[in-house]
């Protein structure tokens, strides 16, 4: 029931809070040396937001409404933020995906472009859609938090305050992001698909291959969005490394077994984007070069046998003895697992 009221209330916030369509009487401005059309309801100030001009945004807007302010008032999970971005997404072309209609939406935009110079100038379009995006994503995300008690929400596990200001940052990577995470899951705990079916995962040999999976999920699904492998990398790294940052110490864990654990999570981290760089590759799609990797049974298969010489640790400080290997602290247990440690 809370999670039918959550979406009803999400999807009104996301159709009343983000109209902003083409219209005649939109607004002109000049970007990056382009006459450019603004959407309604944008202005000129939009496309030179950084980042904590868009934190101030969010911020100001719950205040306005009487909500408390901190770095942990963010009620949203990843697929209640990839919902949001789709119907945002929807509204612009993509540059990464040069179709006859975004061709023609872009064109709309940028007036001075021809359809023979839009490779040449992809970086500027791309960069004027995505400054939109950021904002609108910010502001939708404090209307959905205006809107919503947190005692409505019930959909999955929030997202830190770290994640979601990363993931609205690189708007384009969340809904290929939350692909790879639910992508993760299943191979790790689907009672058909995953290799670990109803075994928890924390600090042991599960939990080492799923951080190490999903890194490489996270590193192939956006490599339609990237051109290079080492591109890839630098999302999932990025996106992870948030992640963690965002984790906290349990008041009853000592500040050793918290540092153990989270070097145990970068350790498996890396060991799954360092597998991605061996086996990924790059193909060329008429203008564009995307990033291409084995099938993710095969990628499945080849974590799964490295647990097969994963190290068991006492202290954070002897990880970096074993570069190649994936770590755990833990023996296995039975237990149902339902989201990520």
């Amino acid at each position: 029931m809370k999670q039918s009221i959550y979406f009803f209330v999400l999807i009104t916030v996301i159709i009343t809070g983000c109209q902003f369509t083409h219209h005649d009487d939109i607004d002109m401005t000049n970007f990056e040396g382009f006459k450019v059309t603004l959407p309604v309801g944008i202005d000129n100030n939009v496309l030179h937001m950084d980042l904590n001009d868009l934190q101030n945004l969010y911020y100001q807007s719950l205040s306005s409404f009487g909500k408390e302010i901190s770095n942990d008032n963010i009620d949203i999970t990843l697929e209640e933020l990839a919902l949001i971005t789709d119907n945002i997404l929807q509204k612009y072309p993509d540059p990464t995906d040069l179709s006859e209609t975004n061709i023609d939406r872009i064109l709309n935009d940028f007036s001075e472009l021809n359809e023979n110079n839009i490779n040449e100038y992809i970086d500027v379009i791309d960069s004027f859609y995505t400054k939109i995006i950021r904002y609108e994503l910010a502001d939708t995300l404090a209307k959905t938090q205006i809107s919503l008690s947190k005692s409505a929400s019930g959909y999955g596990s929030n997202i830190s305050f770290a994640e979601i200001w990363t993931l609205i940052w690189h708007p384009r990577l969340i809904i290929p992001t939350r692909d790879a995470v639910n992508q993760a899951n299943i191979l790790t705990s689907d009672e058909e698909w995953g290799k670990f079916p109803g075994i928890r995962s924390y600090k042991n040999i599960v939990d080492a291959y799923k951080h190490a999976i999903w890194n490489v999920l996270i590193a192939k699904y956006v490599g339609d969005k990237k051109n290079s492998i080492e591109k890839c990398v630098n999302w999932a790294k990025k996106f992870t490394d948030k992640h963690e940052e965002g984790q906290k110490k349990p008041q009853a864990m000592s500040l050793a077994d918290f540092n153990l654990e989270c070097e145990m999570d970068y350790h498996n981290n890396k060991i799954g984007r360092d597998y991605f760089s061996n086996v990924a590759w790059t193909e060329k799609q008429g203008t564009k070069t995307i990033v291409m990797a084995p099938s993710d049974n095969s990628i499945a298969d080849a974590i799964y046998e490295k647990t097969s010489f994963a190290i068991k640790v006492a202290t954070a400080s002897i990880i970096t003895n074993y570069p190649n290997n994936l770590v755990y602290i833990d023996d296995l247990e039975e237990d149902n697992d339902d989201g990520w440690e």
